[in-house]
């Protein structure tokens, strides 16, 4: 009988130690104005979608958004290296940093149509970054 208990206490100890880990989220960071038409949109759409996603890798999706109390300023100095989601209050704040206008062409509108608030992920983005990028996006879009 200690020969059947050995092998049982073994092959829990087995299972016990190969329990994979949670993956790690994969965080989308937002560039936005909190004060703009997009804002309630996008404030409506994060507790629906945060941890409720995954990339196909199955890591879930976080998002993170950056908004500071001068917006223009923010998308000068730090829309080509903070973010890997843009939503800008008008396509003219993309003239405010030299690398987003070749971004518009990719962009959607966040807002009606009489407004647009075009939003994008820039080409820079890659990889998984990419995929929960989109699918945050695509979610927006049709929320």
């Amino acid at each position: 009988m200690s020969g059947m208990a050995l092998v049982f206490c073994t092959a829990l100890l087995f299972v016990g130690c190969n329990r994979s880990k949670p993956e790690s989220p994969i965080v989308v960071h937002v560039l936005r104005d909190a004060n703009a038409t997009p804002a309630a949109r996008i404030n409506h759409a994060l507790p629906a979608f945060n941890g409720t996603r995954f990339t196909r890798r199955g890591h879930p999706i976080m998002i993170a958004t950056l908004e500071s109390h001068d917006y223009r300023n923010t998308v000068r100095v730090f829309a080509d290296h903070c973010c890997e989601l843009i939503v800008l209050d008008s396509p003219d704040d993309a003239l405010l940093n030299p690398k987003l206008p070749a971004e518009l062409g990719q962009s959607v509108n966040l807002c009606s149509d009489k407004q647009l608030c075009p939003a994008f992920i820039p080409s820079w983005i890659a990889g998984e970054q990419r995929e929960a990028s989109q699918m945050f996006l695509d979610f927006l879009t049709s929320h």
